[in-house]
């Protein structure tokens, strides 16, 4: 093992290697740190970096031979491993990260993609990165045709993704999501079944725009479209017709509004200037004024 002074040196010499040199390398301390530590869980993800790099420039330098496939499914088991303990810990972020690098390093035909997309798309939703999350949901498509089950969750994840993207959209999925939900439940995945109720839930509290208010839409305002209601000029003269058939005018409110609050406020002698003299006259307080001295006062 090789020891550098500076971080810098050591970047510049592991640049200097050859790509197959660096995998090589990669691939042997991946092999000495797996039979030093064991089944010790807190190496898994150290463990399936060296096995991504050593993967990743044998793709590099050209077509991938058995070996080259063995490390990226060794790879992808330790990263999958590591991915899902944290998402178990509900640290999504890190999980999204671990289990989309999972599985980058399998084949498009493996048969551990459909399980690692299902968990990644999971992730990716419960971290809100719906950029992400579409791609990994059309991944998880391909294989929808193949299983019931990875139907319905990909039933379910679609409705996900559209509570978050179109909520309006996610109407139209009510009788698909209740009917993954069914499948789930036949199939045992305890898990799946809560999903879908769970995106039942999110589409009975989503808003129904379609719809005015309950009863019937909004009326059409005067010059405006349905279920707007009038411009601020229009109800205006409303509001000063049913003030006045009460007797109580905006103007007249404002006066006795502004009278009671002068003869509330105290009074206090406030000097005129520096240059005029030192008069002082007594005239009203401001509102800050006033607070100031019922703040003094208690």
């Amino acid at each position: 093992m090789l020891r550098f002074h500076h971080v810098l040196v050591r970047d510049a010499a592991y640049r200097r290697l050859l790509k197959e040199t660096r995998a090589e390398l990669h691939g042997r301390f991946a092999d000495w740190l797996e039979a030093r530590v064991g089944d010790a869980i807190e190496h898994d993800e150290t463990i399936g970096w060296h096995l991504e790099q050593a993967h990743r420039h044998r793709g590099e330098l050209g077509p991938l031979d058995d070996a080259g496939r063995a490390l990226g499914e060794r790879a992808a088991r330790y990263l999958g491993a590591a991915g899902r303990r944290a998402l178990a810990r509900d640290d999504v972020p890190l999980a999204a990260s671990l289990l989309g690098r999972a599985l980058a390093r399998l084949d498009a035909a493996d048969p551990a993609r459909p399980e690692l997309a299902l968990e990644w798309c999971e992730a990716l939703l419960a971290a809100g990165d719906v950029a992400e999350a579409t791609g990994a949901i059309a991944e998880l498509g391909r294989f929808a045709a193949t299983s019931e089950r990875l139907h319905a969750w990909h039933t379910c994840f679609t409705g996900q993704l559209a509570v978050l993207t179109d909520p309006q959209a996610l109407h139209a999925t009510a009788e698909a999501v209740a009917a993954a939900a069914t499948t789930l439940a036949a199939a045992g995945d305890a898990a799946g079944e809560a999903k879908a109720h769970s995106s039942a839930r999110q589409r009975a509290r989503a808003p129904r725009t379609d719809r005015g208010v309950r009863g019937g839409a909004r009326p059409r305002a005067r010059g405006g479209a349905p279920g707007r209601r009038p411009p601020a000029r229009q109800r205006r003269p409303r509001r000063r017709a049913a003030r006045g058939a009460l007797g109580t005018e905006p103007g007249d409110a404002r006066q006795r509004a502004l009278s009671r609050r002068r003869a509330r406020a105290p009074h206090h002698p406030r000097r005129s200037g520096g240059r005029g003299g030192g008069a002082l006259a007594a005239r009203p307080c401001s509102r800050r004024c006033a607070a100031g001295a019922r703040r003094r006062a208690a």
